[in-house]
């Protein structure tokens, strides 16, 4: 699989939204990660749903519209209406309409996928493998205040590839989210990591440009063995 990046939107300058999706669209992205977030989870809001027809309208680039709140259904109604040819990921743990989401979300043109904290198991997940386009791993958990990987999350990646491939969803992707570096790359890439969300430490890492910052990510992507989308 070739690796993609998806620039995490809300970390972009929300003043100049149009010039980041625009310049994000020439470096290459495979994806815009567009968090829809409320205090539940996280104690503080993000992007409104009202934006995804406004960025799908001007830009070529799927959005990938990830639910982060306690009551998804809250919000996918919103959603559901700009759905075709973007994505949605909603959290297993926060609902047990997970199956139902899916199938709307197919029945409008859109694809599914489905996120899942550090300590969640996976068998929170794999009956969702013949529905979704990727699993969303978190790979650190910001409410505990971890700055790095642990090892154990490596497994995970390793263990949902091989029970991907082994029941036949050798194109579900593994998607990694959660503070990004430069220094967690190898490791999730040998791993199992194809879709690699990236924040304020690489796709919109301060004293670059966007395009620089892509460009830098793909470079490095290619020179431990990889290819970069």
């Amino acid at each position: 699989m070739k690796i993609k990046l998806s620039p995490s939107l809300e970390r972009a300058d929300l003043l100049n939204m149009e010039r980041e999706c625009k310049d994000l669209q020439e470096a290459g992205v495979s994806y815009y990660h567009f968090d829809v977030m409320d205090y539940t989870l996280y104690g503080t809001t993000k992007l409104s749903p009202d934006m995804v027809p406004m960025i799908s309208q001007k830009f070529t680039v799927p959005v990938d519209v990830h639910i982060t709140t306690k009551y998804p259904e809250e919000y996918l109604n919103a959603v559901y209406p700009n759905i075709k040819g973007n994505y949605l990921t909603f959290y297993a743990e926060t609902t047990c309409g997970g199956m139902q989401i899916c199938k709307e979300v197919l029945a409008r043109g859109g694809k599914p996928a489905v996120s899942i904290y550090p300590g969640t198991p996976l068998s929170m997940v794999e009956e969702y493998f013949p529905f979704v386009s990727f699993v969303n791993l978190i790979v650190k958990d910001s409410r505990a205040g971890e700055k790095t990987i642990h090892p154990s999350m490596l497994d995970k990646i390793a263990r949902l590839r091989k029970m991907l491939d082994e029941r036949g969803y050798e194109n579900v992707e593994i998607a990694v989210d959660g503070s990004i570096d430069y220094p967690d790359i190898k490791g999730l890439l040998d791993a199992g990591a194809s879709i690699f969300i990236l924040g304020s430490k690489t796709a919109f890492k301060p004293g670059q440009s966007v395009k620089e910052n892509i460009r830098q990510v793909k470079d490095y992507i290619r020179e431990l063995g990889y290819e970069a989308e």
